[in-house]
């Protein structure tokens, strides 16, 4: 069943993409913001000076795996055995990369495949960053990971690049795992929902041992919005440093 399941979604992902805004679209950052989200009692109204002019043709987006990282869990007295683990992807480029397509392996020392996992990420925006996270259980033995990276097609962006910016990052042991806190920031003209808000955890050497993650219902159009992502699988300290990725998912796509 699971190997049937990645030709699927990326089916799926084809049709949200060809029947809703672009990501173009959903990212514009100049124009007048159009929102319907109320705070504080009152429906914010505002507009962004433009930004830039249109390109004609986009450049092609260049991608890179730029860290990975993993760590087998024990589980515990109560829990099974897994890895927690966390991908990071790059686009230096100046065009939006769209349907980036990842896969993931986790082998023993002897080479065998003992786990497999595969993302689709939706669009990675021109010089920013995204993050997927995971939890594989029931595994054990694992001594490598290894990243598999598709890039998918490029799109022109209209605007000056931008992206959403993530403040105050902290993450806390509990009695349940790891939480970590975050404010995501919008700069963009459109209420964006469902937004994939990833965590990646490093060690005191600054290697990424783990990671997890959420769906934020919702960032309103020129805000901001609170978040939480719980890693309930995680043992041990927190970790020495978080960093906190926030990417649209293909419902983010979706028309009103």
């Amino acid at each position: 069943m699971r190997k049937n399941a990645f030709p699927a979604v990326v089916a799926v992902l084809g049709a949200l993409l060809a029947g809703c805004g672009s990501a173009a679209e959903s990212t514009k950052t100049s124009g007048e913001k159009k929102s319907s989200v109320v705070s504080g009692g009152q429906t914010s109204s505002s507009a962004v000076a433009s930004s830039s002019t249109a390109t004609s043709k986009a450049p092609e987006s260049k991608l890179a795996v730029s860290d990975f990282g993993f760590t087998q869990l024990t589980g515990g007295e109560y829990l099974s055995p897994g890895v927690t683990y966390a991908v990071i992807v790059e686009n230096p480029g100046s065009s939006i990369a769209e349907g980036v397509q990842l896969q993931v392996s986790f082998e023993s020392a002897s080479g065998s495949v003992i786990a497999s996992d595969q993302h689709v990420i939706t669009a990675i925006l021109p010089g920013t960053k995204a993050a997927q996270a995971g939890y594989k259980h029931d595994i054990k033995d694992v001594a490598t990971m290894k990243v598999q990276m598709m890039p998918g097609r490029s799109e022109a962006l209209k605007d000056k690049p931008a992206n959403f910016t993530v403040d105050g990052v902290a993450s806390t042991k509990n009695d349940f795992g790891m939480k970590t806190v975050a404010m995501v920031t919008s700069p963009f003209t459109k209420d964006l929902k469902d937004v994939i808000v990833t965590a990646v955890y490093r060690d005191g050497a600054n290697k990424i041992v783990g990671g997890d993650f959420t769906f934020l219902n919702f960032v309103p159009a020129g805000g901001n919005a609170a978040v939480t992502v719980d890693a309930i699988n995680w043992e041990g300290e927190a970790p020495a440093a978080t960093e906190v990725y926030a990417t649209l998912s293909a419902l983010s796509l979706l028309g009103d």
